[in-house]
């Protein structure tokens, strides 16, 4: 009965009270707005009932949105306790403190793997290794450390991505070995205005990486320093400015190739702790692209697993931090518990199946990614707010995913959404925002509980003001109409 009031949305509005259109009207006609095209969806989730629409199935761009249909989707597919398994392997035998073999890593896509949003410290696999080889006596490898990165297509950067965010740290490419957030640290030195910043530091190492180009010291602002580069390809372009006269600035950059890097940081762990390494780093890209294959789960031994942290603790990260890399991994494996490819794809598809099965309209929804960078996303928000209602009906999803978004009016980037009104706590939200986009879409629980969505695209006026004059409106439709004048708004 339920699933059929919710199609029944999509199909026959049901009527607005004058209250709530009047609402509508004056948010989408207001001064903040007008140029600019928005999508509105409020969504009684018990009742299964419209409160407040607009546009309500017009795809519009969701930026960061898009993380909240993969994160509902993925705690969907799975307990919120689960963790996802890192295998590391042996080939050959171990004789007198010797592997006369290769040691393989087989990833499986876990974003949490030396992260520095993590539960645990960013080189806990790489002590658990060492603890599995020291178990065995060994203090030399003869043979290859091989990152088994073909868990996930190597296609870990978007096609649809804008070419000035790839190469950049919230750009980073996925794949089935990821470590240490994929992100490395350029370390500036700047000077007067308009002369060229030096780079002072690299961190971590990245080996054979090189740097072409420079940042130029302008302003006392933030940065809007670039570095644009290719997967896989060690070389990087810099460009851009960066604030005056510092002595230390950072400028976050996406790791060429993570699984290699992988390889290569274990190498040196072990041999900083006394095992050494008489073979090469590779990966499973670089052996298949040279004809080669890897060697076969059945014909190794297992030395140890790595454990992921937690599902839920992987979609706070996601939610609570926007963070792209969690989102991009987390919209693969959507794709593979539905039995799908392990790809954007895969996810994609596996997400329409999902919440088509819960009376969820999903026609129209585009997904060209997990973390909504594509510009090329689109969804309603009358279908976003419908897939947060329908996962607020499931009562073993809605306590674990609710934990996961900050409260409106107290953190993250949702801090000053109704900031001061006595809404804030009773809120939980993400927001989107890319140039000409802000939305925000989460649930609100006072005597009744809504999911909502509102999505603003091609606005031209100030960020700041757009997002106050959606703060007004979700207040006035939140408290069915009282004055936002005594909230201060």
């Amino acid at each position: 009965m339920k699933c059929r009031a919710l199609v029944s949305i999509f199909f026959c509005l049901p009527f607005l009270s004058h209250a709530y259109n009047g609402m509508v009207e004056s948010f989408v006609n207001s001064v903040p707005l007008e140029g600019s095209v928005a999508g509105v969806a409020v969504i009684d989730i018990d009742a299964g009932e419209v409160v407040a629409s607009h546009n309500f199935s017009l795809p519009l761009v969701p930026a960061s949105l898009q993380k909240l249909v993969v994160t509902s989707s993925v705690l969907k597919c799975y307990p919120p306790e689960k963790r996802f398994v890192t295998g590391i392997e042996y080939t050959g035998t171990v004789s007198g403190g010797v592997l006369n073999g290769d040691l393989i890593v087989r990833g499986c896509g876990d974003p949490s793997l030396g992260s520095a949003y993590g539960s645990r410290k960013t080189d806990a696999v790489m002590t658990e290794i060492l603890a599995a080889l020291r178990t065995k006596a060994v203090v030399r490898i003869n043979g290859d450390i091989i990152a088994d990165d073909s868990h996930f297509s190597f296609q870990g950067v978007q096609p649809s991505w804008l070419m000035e965010d790839i190469g950049n740290y919230f750009a980073a490419g996925c794949y089935g070995i990821n470590f240490s957030d994929n992100l490395y640290r350029l370390y500036v030195k700047s000077g007067e205005t308009g002369s060229e910043a030096e780079i002072t530091d690299c961190r971590p190492y990245i080996p054979g990486l090189k740097l072409n180009g420079h940042f130029t010291a302008q302003g006392n602002g933030k940065d809007s320093a670039y570095i644009t580069g290719l997967p896989f390809v060690n070389e990087r372009f810099l460009s851009g400015r960066v604030p005056v006269n510092r002595s230390k600035y950072i400028v976050k950059g996406d790791i060429p190739d993570p699984p290699l890097f992988f390889a290569y940081t274990l190498k040196e762990f072990l041999s900083s702790n006394g095992i050494g390494c008489n073979g090469n780093i590779t990966t499973a890209r670089i052996i298949k692209a040279g004809g080669g294959k890897l060697p076969e789960a059945e014909k190794t031994t297992l030395l140890c697993n790595h454990y992921s942290d937690r599902l839920a603790d992987m979609v706070r990260v996601t939610n609570f931090r926007s963070n792209n890399l969690y989102a991009e991994a987390l919209m693969r494996w959507v794709g593979e518990a539905m039995d799908m490819t392990r790809s954007v794809e895969g996810g994609a598809n596996a997400v329409v199946e999902i919440w088509g099965k819960e009376g969820v309209r999903m026609d129209g929804m585009k997904a060209y990614d997990g973390c909504g960078l594509s510009l090329r996303n689109r969804i309603s928000a009358g279908t976003l707010a419908s897939i947060l209602a329908a996962a607020g009906r499931d009562g073993k999803l809605f306590d674990t995913f609710i934990s996961t978004l900050p409260e409106a009016g107290r953190e993250g980037t949702v801090k000053m959404l109704l900031a001061g009104t006595p809404l804030a706590g009773k809120v939980w939200a993400k927001s989107g925002s890319m140039n000409g986009v802000q939305c925000y879409a989460g649930y609100c629980c006072t005597d009744r509980r809504l999911a909502f969505a509102v999505i603003v695209n091609g606005f031209s006026s100030k960020r700041w003001e757009v997002q106050r004059e959606i703060g007004r409106f979700l207040y006035s439709v939140f408290t069915d109409g009282s004055d936002i004048k005594t909230a201060g708004l």
